[in-house]
């Protein structure tokens, strides 16, 4: 890991698409922060974030950009295609990272990701912004305080038919949609339950992957905790998380709500706040994070997601992807 920072924080961006906002929000919130650069294959929206956001230079091509503004971190928010072969680039050159999710399609790639941010002493961190939200974030609090979950159960539940239909996305994606976006939720098993893993993948292979569903059993490797993860994709997308603890329960329904409840029956909502009542949750204490660690010379420490935890994750979705014949 490099040492301390000095001076103004000089940030550049590579990717412009629906996700740029939020980033380039959130980090602008913070003082002494300069966008120096951004980049877009396309060029699509480079003027407008330029101007919006007083970014010095707008490129096509995200090695010039690098070359030209010399930033001290970067954003590395492009196509879900594109993100490892930008990330091991951007690592390559010792520059520390923010990288949105998942941050490659397959558990080894992310594996090469983490083993390049460590020899070559560059911070990188994972953009799993639900894990930093306020409601996740306090629920993380409470289950940390009580040893962690026994139990665990995780439903997630996507509308792939709506998703096809808008033509966003290549085929390639849409078949690891798994990983590509309900990744967001299945995280949430290795925040909460790190030591548990995926013992049994039950559902058919071969189904269409507007259709598919699945339940997942769950065993802690080293203890008695179990739980679930169930998923299907032509459903009234939602996500629910139930945790359960000794004397505690906890549901997280999404991650603008939570219920806990003891054994005493006395229950709490913990709802948004802060700044997540105004902008995507967990945005912007996810860039305080980076920051912070940045400015401090110090590494990427839970709730927030490393590179390595992100091996971990990616790894529990190939498993289901493998057994549905995904992959």
């Amino acid at each position: 890991m490099k040492g301390r920072l000095t001076g103004d924080l000089k940030l550049a961006l590579i990717g412009a698409g629906e996700v740029a906002r939020s980033h380039l929000t959130a980090f602008g919130a913070i003082p002494d922060i300069e966008f120096v650069g951004i980049a877009n294959r396309s060029g699509r929206g480079l003027a407008e974030l330029c101007r919006e956001f007083s970014i010095r230079e707008g490129c096509t091509d995200w090695r010039q950009m690098i070359e030209r503004t010399r930033p001290d971190a970067v954003l590395v928010i492009a196509s879900v295609a594109s993100l490892f072969e930008i990330a091991r680039g951007c690592l390559e050159r010792s520059l520390p990272c923010l990288i949105e999710k998942p941050p490659a399609l397959s558990s080894a790639d992310v594996a090469t990701l983490a083993s390049l941010a460590r020899g070559n002493g560059a911070l990188a961190m994972v953009g799993f912004n639900r894990r930093l939200s306020s409601v996740v974030h306090e629920c993380w609090l409470h289950a940390v305080a009580t040893g962690g979950p026994r139990q665990i159960h995780v439903e997630v539940n996507e509308n792939v038919d709506r998703i096809m239909a808008r033509g966003k996305h290549p085929d390639p994606v849409l078949r690891r949609w798994m990983m590509a976006n309900a990744i967001h939720t299945i995280d949430l098993v290795n925040l909460f339950a790190p030591g548990f893993g995926i013992d049994r993948v039950l559902g058919p292979s071969g189904q269409p992957i507007e259709r598919i569903s699945f339940l997942a059993t769950l065993q802690e490797r080293q203890g008695n905790g179990c739980g679930s993860i169930a998923g299907h994709w032509a459903a009234v997308p939602h996500s629910r998380i139930c945790l359960s603890m000794d004397g505690l329960e906890i549901t997280l329904d999404g991650i603008a709500k939570a219920t806990i409840r003891d054994r005493s029956a006395r229950t709490e909502t913990i709802t948004l706040l802060g700044d997540d009542t105004q902008h995507a949750p967990g945005f912007h204490r996810q860039a305080r994070c980076f920051t912070q660690c940045l400015l401090a010379g110090e590494p990427i420490r839970r709730p927030a997601c490393t590179l390595d935890d992100a091996v971990h994750t990616a790894a529990m979705v190939e498993q289901i992807e493998t057994h549905l014949g995904l992959i």
